[in-house]
Order: structure tokens, then sequence, then C-alpha cells
């Protein structure tokens, strides 16, 4: 991203030049940074809407649904302002302010995701898709997990991670973390002491969004798809309830390696 806001930096340089001979303002230092950071942060988010667009099918999908459940909030502060609706010119005076307003809408939309996201794309990849689904209908924008390591968390304890029926699942991911090179399915049903259907369900229905498969020597291994992921699933180190069952995992992992 920092790249691409470089390449338009320069063309900020000038606008903001040609903007401030017009209006015969100097172009100040503080002036320049000014009008520099608002033009920043419209750049990020036309940077994260492209990308979303571009990247993720869900995108116009969650726009609509997102703008739709508002247009009917609008109409009903429309019927309440206008208060007169059996004017004959009611329908195109509402279609013209519910025009307008989608307009603001949308970039209300953009900017609140990019926001949401710190203009990281790995956060629109997992969010996109989940809104699409509708697991946020019941959120507003602003209740949205703020940032990647914040969406992790959230997604944690949706997926009931901290229940004791999720045992198998938490000591999967953690074995993806603690080996040092990327397992095989075969290796990760041996340390995990399963089934491999019950490690195949994990691996690559439950959490393939978050798990890299590739081949090695001619082997599927598998891996965490994303450092920020690997990032957060550390942590869980630290805290006192998966403490011991990070501990339970190398000790498995060590017995199944050299057998001590």
């Amino acid at each position: 991203m920092q790249n691409w806001l470089s390449k338009n930096f320069r063309k900020l340089e000038e606008e903001f030049a040609t903007q401030s001979a017009k209006k015969e303002i100097p172009a100040s230092p503080k002036g320049l940074q000014t009008g520099l950071t608002k033009k920043t942060r419209e750049l990020e988010a036309e940077f994260v809407t492209q990308l979303a667009k571009k990247e993720s099918p869900d995108y116009q999908k969650v726009l609509q649904n997102w703008l739709t459940k508002k247009t009917r909030e609008l109409e009903a502060e429309f019927v309440t302002q206008l208060a007169k609706k059996e004017s004959p010119d009611y329908q195109k005076v509402l279609q013209n302010w519910l025009t307008k307003k989608t307009r603001e809408l949308e970039a209300e939309f953009v900017t609140q995701l990019a926001q949401k996201s710190e203009n990281n794309f790995m956060y629109l990849r997992y969010v996109i898709p989940t809104l699409a689904e509708g697991y946020y209908d019941n959120l507003s924008l602003q209740q949205l997990p703020q940032g990647l390591q914040e969406y992790y968390q959230t997604h944690w304890q949706r997926m009931g991670m901290e229940k004791a029926g999720q045992k198998l699942m938490v000591i999967i991911l953690f074995i993806l973390v603690e080996m040092q090179t990327p397992p095989t399915k075969e290796m990760i049903t041996a340390i995990a002491d399963c089934d491999e259907y019950e490690a195949e369900k994990i691996l690559d229905e439950q959490w393939v969004e978050y798990i890299k498969q590739q081949v090695m020597e001619g082997e599927t291994c598998y891996s965490i798809y994303h450092a920020s992921f690997r990032q957060f699933l550390s942590k869980q180190r630290e805290l006192k309830k998966t403490r011991k069952l990070f501990q339970e995992v190398n000790e498995r992992i060590t017995q199944f390696l050299y057998g001590c």
C-alpha cells in the first residue's frame, strides 16, 4: 500500500500547490501537510475499495445489503421530515433525496471499512465473506472488530474454541504453530491422536481460510496462511487457560519426532 500511496503523493503535492496558487494562499509546510493528510486518507479509502472490489466477489453483495438496510431507514426519516406524503411530487423528491444519500452512504461504508481494517487487506479478505453470510447482521459497521487481531479473537470465540468440545481443533492449530516445518496430514493425525477424517474436516473445511496447503517432496503439507494469525495463535501460549495445552502439544511433537 505504501508503494501505491507514494506513486500518488507527487500528484497530491502538485494539486495542492495549484489549488493554493489559484486561491493565492501560500503553500506553507503546515498547509501542505494538512492538505496531504486529508488527501492521504482519501487515497487509503480508495485503495481499500479497489482491492476489495478486485479480490472479493462478496464486496458488492455486502455493500448492496448494507445500502438496502440503510435506505429503508432513510425512507422513514424522509417521510418524517417531509410530512407531506400526499404531494404528487413526493416520489420524485424521495428518489432524488435517496440518490444523494446513497452516494454519501457508499462513501461512509468504504471509509468505515477502511478504518476497521486499518488498511489491511487480510481483514477484508476475512470480514467481507462473513458479512455476506450474515454473521454480523445484528451489528452496525462501527461495532465490527477493530483490526485483524480483534477479528481473530471474535472468530475464535464464535467458533467456540474455549469450550472443552473444541480441544482437538485447538490442538491441531497449535501443532501448525509449533512445528518448524509444515507437517503432512498423516503427521498431524499422529501427533493429535485423532482419526484422519477429523483432521481433514478441521484443516480442509472449518479452518480452510486460515490454513495454507503446499506440496513438499510430493506430499501435501499444512501451515498457517498468514503471519498475523500465527501471531494471534502464539499469544494464546501466554494465557493461563491454553498454556498447558501448548506444553502438551510440544510434548506430543517431541514424542513423535524423537520417540522420547
